[in-house]
């Protein structure tokens, strides 16, 4: 069966929102057909009604009209060269977000792995030192805030926890 697709189509406003982030002359990335060239706005009158479209142009002279409700779709190119326009139909894209899809799953398994070395981690708890805690609250000439007294006892408490502080 094929997939199917919830289209939320977006009011002018919301349209007009993700609008102001692209550049006419600049690259944009088009969520189902990869990077194209923010060629603007363009008006067609399809069976006498008017529809305003956003038009990249992709390579070899493909060129794609989004209606401006589909316009979360589009979003810049975010990268700091500029990018090879992918050809609309071409495996480029598919390849493209393979790979990225890959990459965002490998790094969330180190983060994952990170998370799990942490959690699994102890040490020996810092002994409260009763006598000096009293001296540096005396002779501390400041008044705490409530939020920095709450944040002293709490990293009082984490210290005196075998499992190290994560803050």
């Amino acid at each position: 069966f094929p997939a199917t697709e919830t289209v939320t189509q977006l009011s002018s406003a919301e349209a007009a929102t993700f609008l102001s982030q692209l550049t006419v002359g600049k690259p944009a990335v088009h969520s189902d057909h990869g990077i194209g060239m923010f060629e603007g706005l363009a008006t067609r009158t399809l069976t006498e009604r008017s529809h305003e479209y956003l038009i990249l142009r992709y390579a070899e002279g493909d060129t794609l009209s989004i209606p401006v409700e589909l316009a979360y779709k589009v979003t810049p190119y975010l990268g700091e060269t500029a990018p090879p326009l992918h050809r609309l139909g071409g495996p480029a894209w598919a390849k493209t977000k393979k790979a990225a899809t890959e990459d965002a799953i490998r790094f969330a398994k180190e983060l994952l792995a990170i998370a799990k070395e942490r959690h699994a981690s102890t040490r020996p708890p810092y002994e409260v030192n009763s006598n000096l805690e009293e001296t540096i609250e005396k002779t501390f000439v400041y008044e705490l805030t409530p939020d920095q007294l709450t944040s002293w006892e709490e990293v009082a408490r984490d210290l005196q926890r075998r499992q190290p502080m994560d803050r």
